[in-house]
């Protein structure tokens, strides 16, 4: 089975991750109604990896718990870090 691809993106707002199935034409543009875009091209195995382990990590963004809003939602730019952490990439040396 050909494995699937993702554009993973971050609402600070919402405290959630959108994954919209990578395709080369007709993708909504990046960085729209609050999303932050924190990786073009993921695989779906990883994404769900990395949105897993946020979801562990920040209790607002687990949405099975009743009381996640009573904790605040990591800034983009965490998740963003906490990403290049997770990759091991240091997107600011590129």
């Amino acid at each position: 089975m050909k494995e699937l691809f993702f554009r993973l993106e971050y609402n600070e707002k919402q405290g959630g991750f959108h994954c919209e199935m990578w395709r080369k034409k007709q993708m909504m543009p990046a960085n729209t109604f609050g999303w932050v875009t924190i990786c073009d091209y993921i695989s779906d195995s990883m994404q769900r990896q990395f949105t897993n382990l946020m979801m562990d990590k920040y209790r607002a963004l687990n949405w099975s718990l009743e009381n996640r809003r009573s904790y605040k939602t990591p800034t983009a730019k965490k998740i963003r870090a906490e990403f290049e952490k997770f990759m091991g990439i240091d997107f600011e040396a590129i």
